[in-house]
């Protein structure tokens, strides 16, 4: 499964994403948007306005929804 995280400084909600992440043993990169001005312009390009964005083997969200994150990742 191939997992990105677009993530920001001081986002809680990214943090969030990538502890719910790593406490499933789920393997991601993540992309910060601070350091990163391709990251910035891949996350223009998809229209995305709030972070973390997650994208999962094509699918994007927005936010940090831990729900849909376990469906998409089949938790």
């Amino acid at each position: 499964m191939d997992v990105t995280i677009f993530t920001g400084p001081g986002c809680t909600r990214c943090e969030k994403a990538k502890a719910f992440m790593t406490e499933r043993g789920v393997s991601f990169v993540e992309r910060s948007v601070a350091g990163d001005p391709r990251a910035m312009e891949e996350l223009i390009a998809l229209g995305a306005r709030m972070l973390p964005v997650i994208r999962i083997d094509g699918e994007v969200i927005s936010g940090f929804d831990p729900v849909v994150l376990g469906a998409l990742l089949n938790l």
